[in-house]
C-alpha cells in the first residue's frame, strides 16, 4: 500500500491487515483524537516544568536570575511542544495541536498545579523553620562549648 505521502515499505507485507489499513490514513481522523490526547499530555508536562520553574523563581530577587527561570522555562515548554510535534504529529502542525496544549496547561494549571505550589510552598516554609532551628541549636552547641573552653 502507498500512501501518498510515504512511499511502499519493504516491512509493508509483515505487518498485518488492519495496520497497513490505518496506515494509510495518518493525516486522518482516526489519528486525530490520539494527537489531541498527546498534545494534551505534553500541555500538562509543560504545566509541570513551570511548576517545579515557579518554585525557584518566586524566592529570586535579582532580575537576572528571574529572567533565567524565565528562559528555562520557555526553552522548556518550546521542547516539549516540538518533541511531541515531531514524534506525535510526524511534523504536521494543526491548529487542534495548539488548543491540546493551552488546554492541558491550563486544566493542570489551576487544579492540580495550583494545590502543588501550595504544598510545595508550605513544605518549603516547614522546611527553613526546621533549618533554622537546627542553626540555632548547632550555633547554642558551639557557644557552649567555646564559653567552657
Amino acid at each position: 500500500l502507498i500512501d501518498g505521502v510515504t512511499y511502499q515499505d519493504d516491512e509493508e507485507e509483515s505487518r498485518p491487515l488492519l495496520a497497513r489499513i490505518f496506515s494509510v490514513d495518518m493525516g486522518g481522523m482516526f489519528i486525530q483524537p490520539g494527537q489531541f490526547i498527546m498534545f494534551f499530555c505534553a500541555g500538562m508536562a509543560a504545566a509541570v516544568w513551570y511548576t517545579c520553574c515557579a518554585v525557584f523563581r518566586r524566592h529570586c530577587t535579582k532580575k537576572g536570575k528571574i529572567a533565567i527561570w524565565d528562559l528555562l522555562f520557555c526553552l522548556g515548554a518550546a521542547g516539549i511542544f516540538a518533541a511531541c510535534l515531531f514524534f506525535v504529529a510526524k511534523g504536521a502542525l494543526r491548529a487542534f495541536s495548539f488548543f491540546a496544549f493551552f488546554l492541558g496547561f491550563t486544566i493542570f494549571y489551576l487544579g492540580p498545579g495550583a494545590k502543588a505550589m501550595q504544598w510545595i510552598e508550605r513544605g518549603r516554609k516547614a522546611c527553613l523553620a526546621k533549618w533554622k532551628r537546627i542553626c540555632e541549636k548547632h550555633k547554642a552547641r558551639v557557644e557552649k562549648k567555646t564559653k567552657t573552653e
